[in-house]
């Protein structure tokens, strides 16, 4: 209760504040930027001596030209709406200790959240709230096993999500995890689950990573196959799209003048994956050395180009999805 508080700015132009007690103990919460133009934000780990520990409520927020933010290793806690309104924000990187609070990310552009394994971290863990918002989220990686902890019940309401962020995750969002579960804490403060009990209560699509391993699966008929982490018991699905129906029409078109090799919707059956996936696609071996061109349209309706050179009668393409491919 006797702390020294001082508000300051760092050579690198960081807001901050510092609060010391007589014990000698600190905190240093990060309050902002004078950057707010910047596209990427590296939190740095210490600020003239002292730990980088929190990032402050609303400290980052409506910086609209942010793309990236990399973590310090030594952020514990990320406050309430501290990168709200960050619209082009897509790629973040966590530590294995933050803890993230009420819409940290809300209206950002982020597709993945990703909490890393680290053989230290005892708090890497969210709050429900903590997706509130998260309009383009698709994926959620928990690498910790018996190491993350989500906070969903607490004295504040605004700990709970939205019955509109948990109708958007049900339908949008795939949590990647480990099955282990936790016993029940009855304090007044929070109940936390495990990844796979907080997808599974909330009928969220859960992956259980234990499940998966790299290897290669492959059609016999097609001489296709995908390269990856995918389930044990996974198989490979090959549908071929019939020229002339909608469906072809859809993915071809504009490929006038273009001779095409094939058009399949690939999917995997009887199992999951999870990152990036390698697909190798059959091609005559006349077109050796030469570039095919390769569309992917993704679930999302929007489609990838890919330019590989054609070896052995093969084309690879590496994505993170499986649909049509053309």
């Amino acid at each position: 209760t006797d702390a020294t508080v001082e508000e300051k700015i760092s050579e690198t132009g960081f807001k901050y504040t510092l609060e010391v007690y007589p014990s000698g103990s600190y905190t240093l919460t990060l309050t902002g930027t004078t950057n707010t133009s910047a596209k990427v934000l590296e939190i740095p780990n210490e600020i003239d001596g002292y730990e980088v520990t929190v990032i402050g409520e609303n400290a980052f927020k409506g910086m609209t030209s942010l793309e990236k933010v990399v973590f310090a290793d030594n952020i514990e806690s990320v406050k309430d709406y501290a990168f709200s309104g960050c619209t082009n924000l897509k790629e973040v990187e966590l530590n294995a200790e933050a803890t993230l609070y009420t819409k940290v990310f809300e209206d950002t552009a982020i597709e993945t959240l990703v909490f890393p394994a680290d053989k230290t971290a005892t708090s890497c863990s969210f709050e429900g709230a903590t997706l509130d918002g998260m309009n383009h989220l698709k994926s959620i990686y928990i690498y910790a096993k018996d190491k993350c902890w989500i906070f969903d019940h607490g004295v504040s309401e605004d700990e709970v999500m939205s019955e509109e962020t948990l109708e958007y995750l049900r339908n949008n969002v795939t949590i990647y995890g480990y099955s282990s579960t936790y016993e029940i804490d009855d304090n007044i403060n929070s109940v936390p689950y495990s990844p796979k009990g907080f997808a599974q209560a909330r009928g969220i699509k859960f992956v259980d990573l234990a499940t998966l391993e790299e290897n290669t699966i492959a059609d016999g008929e097609t001489e296709i196959t995908l390269y990856g982490n995918v389930g044990k018991t996974a198989k490979l699905s090959v549908r071929k799209m019939v020229e002339g129906t909608e469906e072809y029409k859809d993915v071809t078109s504009g490929l006038e003048g273009y001779d095409i090799a094939l058009a399949y919707d690939i999917s995997v059956v009887d199992g999951d994956y999870e990152g990036k996936l390698k697909v190798t696609l059959p091609v005559e071996s006349k077109y050796n050395g030469r570039t095919a061109l390769v569309l992917h349209k993704k679930a999302d309706g929007t489609v990838e180009r890919f330019s590989p050179v054609v070896e052995n009668g093969f084309v690879t393409v590496e994505v993170t999805e499986l649909s049509p491919f053309v």
